[in-house]
């Protein structure tokens, strides 16, 4: 990705076929579709690339997603394949986990419901009897997967296999590989004014809200993949616009526990009351727990986890967990929610439709969905245009992560896990690395060989090297403490306390990288602070 200011340069008055306003997943994806189809593309986002939703979702991609409510409402063809998709896509970054969904007296009805449903998927997945399939665990088995399950609880368990990436680095890999195809992606760079001609837009104006100027495009279609905020934005290109009686707003909170609060070789998925259940999963040398669900109404730039839902997380933790200690809000190293917005009429968790004004709007879905719906986007794209549509089987050619097809990935992983072992790195960073930034690892070997000092871990108990700072602000478009340490590294969504005692050492770093005064420097500080304790919110 190109340097930011030089992108500014070039914009003013420029056409393009196609600008995307919003840039978390579902944009990034609809963008590189675009980019891969032959389409110039420009793709533009308020605040930091995914720095809505897409980095606050629950980093899951399969069944897990589905298993609540009725399970008969899981469509494993589809699901399954898609999964496959990512996998084939992203093999440096969508990683599989066995989960264990432990089997109580009382949960014995949902437990049924749950094994039928994964049933189905492991026949549509020819998969039924074989190592991905699930399987039902005796109580002795669930206890070694899962040593820190009360014995007096447990009577057994259901394993079954679901994938987990990082979602906002999955943004940046999407929109990396459209920058490749020839997209330009802005960060920063807010979508004031839709100019209209004949019913349709002709022209955006947009404001550099860090430079402050305003510059204008001309767009032959607009696609709105503005998440939470796709009101406001509906409302901007056309006042009359109504949508709030057909959408709903829905919050869900997820909190970060250190791996010691509960002792688990695998993921687990823990049933709740009402159907519900929380899910724990290891994520860079920490347990991500989530999620709940609550209806949303405020400003969706202020989601932030509310006592009762954390409590809920962590009681039913202690549910499962042997006795001892219990864990509580002290042990939460970090809390944070996220919004999803949905039909109100049907609860799809995924909407795709064109205006009146002919701008394509679209939000909701998780991973699995996206590409689906940014095919069908590009398909309405081209029509519009009227132009050749390009073959599906060309487009979904491109893999992520900067590789050429994986064999390209295998030799690649090889060379970086040379060169980091020579450089004297941890298998941790070295994993860490190539589930960050895939062939891109390569740059950052490259800083630390120029710059050994580089080599130097970030926060005491994360894998994240002083090296990454330097490559996310001269590759990745970082312009603030946050971009770097929250979406680019994620270590304001792991710990928010060694977040906080590493930011003045980064901030000094980023001073220099990006000619900060003094003034800047303060302010960047006292940014991240507020953001950590407002938006992931603090627990007692």
């Amino acid at each position: 990705m190109n340097r930011r200011n030089e992108i500014l340069a070039s914009l003013p008055e420029r056409e393009f076929d196609l600008v995307v306003v919003g840039s978390g997943l579902l944009g990034a994806s609809i963008a590189l579709e675009a980019a891969n189809a032959g389409f110039s593309v420009l793709i533009v986002d308020k605040d930091d690339f995914s720095a809505g939703s897409s980095s606050r979702t629950s980093k899951l991609a399969g069944a897990a997603n589905y298993l609540h409510g009725s399970p008969f409402s899981l469509n494993p063809r589809v699901s399954t394949k898609q999964i496959s998709d990512l996998y084939q896509r992203a093999p440096h970054m969508v990683k599989d986990f066995a989960f264990i969904m432990p089997v109580t007296g009382g949960g014995f009805i949902y437990s049924l419901q749950a094994q039928l449903a994964l049933l189905w998927q492991d026949l549509s997945a020819g998969v039924l009897g074989k190592s991905r399939g699930h399987r039902r665990l005796n109580k002795k088995e669930t206890l070694q997967a899962a040593p820190a399950l009360a014995p007096n609880l447990v009577s057994g368990s259901l394993r079954f296999h679901d994938c987990f990436t990082d979602d906002s680095r999955f943004v940046l890999e999407l929109l990396k590989a459209a920058s490749e195809n020839g997209a330009i992606a802005v960060n920063y760079m807010e979508a004031k004014e839709f100019e209209c001609h004949d019913g349709e837009v002709r022209s955006v104006i947009l404001r550099d809200r860090i430079g402050g100027q305003d510059l204008k495009v001309k767009p032959r279609a607009v696609v709105s993949a503005c998440g939470a905020w796709t009101e406001p934005v509906a409302k901007l290109i056309a006042p009359e616009a109504e949508l709030g009686e057909s959408i709903k707003l829905l919050r869900s909170t997820h909190i970060v526990l250190p791996p010691s609060a509960l002792e688990t070789g695998s993921a687990l998925l823990l049933p709740a009351e009402g159907n519900r259940f929380v899910f724990v999963v290891p994520w860079q040398r920490a347990l991500l727990v989530g999620t709940t669900v609550s209806h949303f109404e405020g400003s969706p730039d202020t989601p932030v986890p509310t006592s009762q839902e954390i409590t809920f997380l962590l009681d039913t933790i202690n549910r499962y967990k042997r006795s001892g200690r219990s864990i509580t809000g002290g042990d939460v190293a970090c809390a944070w929610a996220g919004l999803n917005m949905v039909s109100s009429e049907n609860n799809e968790t995924f909407s795709l439709f064109r205006a009146a004004n002919g701008v394509i709007t679209g939000f909701g879905g998780h991973l699995t969905d996206i590409q689906k719906m940014s095919e069908l986007a590009v398909h309405w794209i081209t029509k519009k245009l009227g132009t050749t549509e390009a073959s599906n089987a060309v487009r979904k050619k491109q893999m992520l992560g900067g590789f050429d097809d994986k064999q390209d990935f295998l030799t690649t992983t090889a060379e970086i896990a040379a060169r980091a072992r020579k450089l004297g790195l941890e298998p941790a960073t070295l994993d860490h690395l190539i589930s960050n930034y895939g062939k891109d690892a390569l740059k950052v070997l490259d800083l630390i060989e120029e710059r050994p000092a580089l080599n130097e871990r970030i926060c005491a108990d994360f894998p994240q090297l002083m090296a990454e700072v330097v490559h996310c602000v001269e590759n990745e478009m970082a312009v603030s403490l946050e971009d770097v340490l929250c979406r680019r590294i994620r270590l304001g969504f792991l710990h928010r306390e060694q977040c906080l005692d590493a930011a003045p050492r980064v901030a000094k770093m980023m001073q220099e990288l990006c000619s900060w005064d003094s003034l800047r420097l303060k302010g960047e500080l006292s940014n991240l602070a507020r953001n950590l304790a407002s938006q992931l919110a603090p627990v007692s």
